[in-house]
C-alpha cells in the first residue's frame, strides 16, 4: 500500500482472518474457503467474498461488501444467513 497498491489480498490458512484496513485500503490476509473438499471443522466450511466499489479506476475509501459462504457437499457453496451470517461478518471487521 505504501508503494500504490489499493488492495492487498493473500490466502493460504483455509481459515478467514479479520480484514486491516490500513491508510484507508484494505488488506485482506485470508478469505476463508469456498471450495474445499477437506469438511473435518466448521472452520474450514466457511469463508467469504469482498465486493469492492469503484468509481472509475479509484477503489471507494471503506465501502466493502461482506458475503459469508458455507461449504457442503464436499464443494457445494452457499450463501451463510442469520446469526452464522452476522458472526462472520462482526469476527472479520474486528479492525475496522
Amino acid at each position: 500500500i505504501d508503494w500504490g497498491a489499493d488492495i492487498i489480498h493473500g490466502n493460504h490458512p483455509h481459515w478467514y482472518q479479520p480484514i486491516e484496513w490500513y491508510n484507508g485500503k484494505p488488506i485482506f490476509y485470508a478469505l476463508g474457503n469456498t471450495v474445499f473438499d477437506q469438511e473435518w471443522s466448521r472452520e474450514t466450511k466457511q469463508g467469504y467474498l469482498a465486493k469492492l466499489y469503484f468509481s472509475g479506476k479509484n477503489l471507494l475509501k471503506n465501502k466493502l461488501e461482506i458475503i459469508p459462504v458455507g461449504i457442503k457437499d464436499f464443494g457445494q457453496a452457499y450463501l451463510l444467513e442469520g446469526e452464522e451470517k452476522s458472526r462472520i461478518v462482526a469476527e472479520i471487521n474486528t479492525s475496522r
